[in-house]
């Protein structure tokens, strides 16, 4: 049994990996991916509540084009992310994000909300802000943002 769901939420756990079209966390509910497993969403993942990363979670394109936010991680509430997050398109924060991991964007990254940055993002598109975006860490080469695009607002690298 892959799922396992509690009162608080969802968790992932081995031994099976899940694949899903669209997903929506609710608000004041959590969504736990365990170490080794990846969640796959095909459409849109939408955060209004608690998502803890351990694992991988990668946003693929559809096929179908024609749906809002093709292929794009929306947060607004946390994202705790101890893995790695892939998406093909947009990564859009309204909430906080917590990377301890790797996030990598083939389009743009836009964050009005939070970015607590210890480790490591990549946008291939452009990173905008408007929000309070840091990148930090006491490790040699870590805390570190890749723009392959263009830059616009604040940013802060400790």
């Amino acid at each position: 049994m892959g799922l396992m769901e509690k009162k608080y939420g969802l968790i992932i756990q081995q031994p099976s990996d899940l694949n899903v079209n669209y997903l929506t966390i609710n608000a004041g509910k959590t969504l736990t991916v365990n170490s080794g497993i990846t969640l796959n969403t095909k459409r849109n993942l939408i955060n209004n509540g608690t998502i803890t990363n351990n694992g991988t979670i990668v946003s693929e394109n559809a096929s179908f084009t024609t749906e809002a936010f093709n292929g794009t991680f929306l947060n607004s509430a946390t994202v705790n992310n101890n893995g790695s997050i892939t998406t093909k398109e947009n990564f859009e924060n309204t909430g906080t994000v917590n990377n301890n991991g790797s996030i990598t964007t083939e389009e743009n990254f836009e964050n009005t909300g939070t970015v607590n940055n210890y480790s490591k993002i990549t946008t291939n598109g452009s990173l905008e802000n408007t929000g309070t975006f840091t990148s930090k860490s006491s490790a040699s080469g870590t805390g570190s943002l890749i723009v392959n695009g263009t830059s616009t607002g604040d940013r802060e690298i400790i």
